[in-house]
């Protein structure tokens, strides 16, 4: 197996506003589906204590709900990337998913 370099901050920081596809099992009804989600935030970098944390907001069209899980995300110029995502609301605008990453310093 291959060490896949860690997703930081500044991979997804300049990428607010962009859509990524994301395929994998979406816990419902559809196995192996394949739905785009929107970057839509992506909170500042908090250092405390050793560790860096930071997190994502992605939205998504409630017709294509995903459940929590791993997915594979992947967007131009991003190299496919496993992200562990919960859905955390729903709005009129779709459905929003978080991503939290926690990273040691250095």
């Amino acid at each position: 197996m291959t060490d896949t370099p860690a997703l930081g901050h500044e991979d997804f920081a300049s990428r607010v506003g962009d859509t990524f596809t994301v395929a994998g099992d979406s816990g419902g009804a559809e196995p192996d589906t394949s739905v785009e989600l929107v970057l839509v935030g992506c909170s500042p970098l908090v250092a405390s204590g050793g560790w860096l944390s930071f997190s994502l907001t992605f939205r998504g069209s409630a017709a294509t709900p995903l459940g929590q899980g791993t997915f594979t995300f992947t967007a131009a110029g991003f190299d496919p990337a496993a992200l562990f995502v919960v859905p955390i609301s729903s709005t009129p605008a779709g459905i929003d998913y978080d991503a939290h990453f926690t990273l040691m310093e250095g």
